[in-house]
């Protein structure tokens, strides 16, 4: 894992699938849940908010065609992932 978001979001997967207490004392090794806990809380509204994203970025357009529109909406949805959600890391250098 790169950074702490992506650990925590790893964790939280974890956690959905089995459960609090195999995740903290199983995979992390530790007896205090509550750092699953927070992962788990600070993970689900931003799942909620990436899984809206796709509804709240629909346009309608007259001067466009049903496949331009649908293009439009797929650029639009991608930038609105990677500013409000993704973290993206930058190596400092312009490519």
């Amino acid at each position: 894992m790169d950074n702490k978001q992506d650990c925590d979001t790893a964790v939280t997967l974890f956690e959905r699938v089995t459960s609090v207490n195999f995740v903290s004392k199983s995979l992390l090794g530790v007896g205090n849940k509550q750092r699953v806990q927070k992962c788990r809380d600070y993970f689900l509204p931003n799942l909620n908010s990436f899984r809206d994203i796709k509804v709240t970025s629909q346009i309608v357009r007259n001067d466009m065609t049903n496949r331009q529109q649908m293009a439009l909406t797929q650029r639009i949805i991608s930038k609105r992932k990677k500013k409000e959600i993704l973290h993206q890391t930058w190596s400092g250098q312009k490519a």
